[in-house]
């Protein structure tokens, strides 16, 4: 056939017209619909997508009496109305391209659909393996997309774990430091005589109740429990209040409640007359700091926590150097502590404090200090190849080398390790007490501190704080210096 025959051929195609309104396309079989009106509905939308008469005429088709398409009708009811009255075709309509390209389109598969297959043929090749199932589970124990729940669950499991109970349920297994100490915060929270009768003109324009003061001391006996402690004064307590109300208001993020809050506490319990860096016991900023591998849990996620308090040895003595030295020869990742993060690789932690916004995810915060005291008393307890540490300068003969490796003291011994949980306004007092032996290490919660959200709980807060600063002098750092670093009990300068 020529090029001429062909073109006379299509010259003679009559244009194509669109279909009269009762010539209507083929439709797709459509499910019985109960709703005459949402079948309704969906003609509507189908109408709107079909393509326009003008495209249709660009191709050469068939005759046009081939184009008549038999119409697909649902059987009428009982009633005579027909459920469906099928798409109409309006010409020069815009959407009739769509629709046709719909129809004619390939199917896609349903991602759903795909995801139970996947899973149904996962369910199946697991029970025709129950090896391949058994090494799975083992392959992956609880990890940090894990709930809080299922973590600490496994935790009180696991031999590096650790189990938790409350100070009024736990009373009678408490070690005596302990309770004692946790009877002085728990009268501090009550906040009865807790403050000077001296002040009570100076903190007038606060709603201090009258029982906080104590009455005027009949000789300075009276007084001489409470000489060393220092009270906040009124642009304090404004200061802190404020910060703290719009950290709240704003729903500002852990981060800014550390920043605008709880790290200004901290500076005026621990920094407060000091120069900068010199104070025997401060604070570092650390929610970076990693448990270093050696103490990490076996079987469970590592955890963090935001701040450190710490005890500060002077640089020039005997305690400062022989920490250099066990870093140096013997202590993993050269560090003192469980973690090497900035200078606590050297400084002794006395007490961890985990931060949530406020009235946020108790559970989680116990789990990091449960996990992170744990690893803190794996720590204390280390020894290198059951072999005791160096001795310590002028260390006397009540040390002795049990069959163990550690040292047996008939001196002071960390019975415990403190820690503070802060959630916005609110802080509170816990501690992991060690397990006896081929037990896990027990944490106890909760004794409130204080708050930031009166006048009155941040009085009570830095009093509060104040009494755990003299546990670290008097009681933890005789303990460290005991048993981790093997000198006697002296009592330091």
């Amino acid at each position: 056939m020529s090029t001429e025959d062909i073109l006379n051929w299509r010259a003679s195609i009559d244009p194509l017209n669109v279909p009269e309104e009762d010539q209507r396309p083929q439709k797709r079989k459509r499910c019985d619909l109960q709703d005459d009106n949402r079948a309704q509905g969906d003609i509507e939308k189908r109408s709107r997508r079909l393509i326009p008469g003008a495209r249709l005429q660009r191709l050469p088709t068939p005759p046009s009496d081939a184009m008549s398409l038999p119409s697909h009708k649902r059987s009428r009811g009982a009633d005579g109305d027909s459920a469906i009255e099928g798409s109409v075709i309006s010409e020069g309509s815009q959407d009739t391209a769509d629709s046709i390209t719909d129809m004619e389109a390939t199917p896609k598969a349903d991602h759903s659909l795909q995801r139970q297959i996947q899973a149904s043929s996962r369910t199946n090749n697991s029970r025709a393996s129950p090896s391949h199932s058994t090494r799975s589970v083992r392959s992956y124990p609880v990890s940090r997309r894990s709930s809080p729940v299922k973590q600490q669950r496994n935790a009180a499991l696991q031999d590096t774990g650790f189990e938790t109970a409350s100070f009024e349920m736990g009373a009678k297994h408490l070690p005596p430091q302990l309770a004692k100490l946790t009877k002085d915060l728990t009268d501090i929270s009550y906040g009865v005589h807790v403050l000077p009768h001296d002040l009570q003109t100076e903190l007038g324009s606060h709603n201090i109740p009258s029982f906080a003061f104590r009455e005027i001391p009949r000789s300075d006996d009276d007084e001489k429990p409470y000489l060393e402690y220092r009270y906040p004064d009124s642009a304090f307590i404004r200061d802190i209040s404020i910060h703290a109300d719009k950290c709240l208001r704003d729903q500002c993020s852990e981060t800014l409640w550390n920043i605008e809050v709880h790290r200004c506490v901290l500076e005026w319990v621990l920094r407060m007359g000091y120069a900068y860096g010199e104070a025997f016991i401060d604070f570092v900023y650390c929610p970076s700091a990693q448990i270093n591998s050696v103490f990490k849990p076996e079987d469970g996620p590592s955890k963090m926590v935001d701040f450190c308090i710490f005890v500060q040895p002077l640089k020039d003595s005997p305690e400062h150097d022989h920490i250099i030295k066990l870093c140096r020869s013997l202590r993993p990742n050269q560090s003192i502590n469980h973690t090497d993060s900035g200078s606590l690789y050297k400084d002794p932690i006395a007490i961890s404090i985990e931060t949530k916004r406020h009235g946020e995810n108790w559970t989680d915060a116990v789990l990091q200090m449960g996990t992170w005291h744990a690893a803190q008393l794996r720590s204390i307890e280390w020894t290198v190849d059951q072999k005791p540490h160096p001795p310590a300068p002028s260390c006397p003969v009540n040390l002795s080398h049990d069959i163990n490796g550690a040292y047996a003291h008939a001196a002071r011994r960390i019975e415990f390790v403190p820690g503070i949980i802060i959630q916005g306004h609110t802080w509170k007092f816990v501690a992991t007490v060690r397990g006896s032996k081929g037990k896990r290490p027990v944490l106890y919660d909760a004794v409130p501190l204080g708050d930031t959200q009166s006048a009155f709980g941040v009085i009570r807060l830095c009093i509060a704080l104040q009494r755990l600063k003299f546990w670290v002098r008097d009681e933890f750092w005789a303990g460290f210096r005991s048993e981790v670093l093997g000198f006697d009990e002296d009592a330091l300068a």
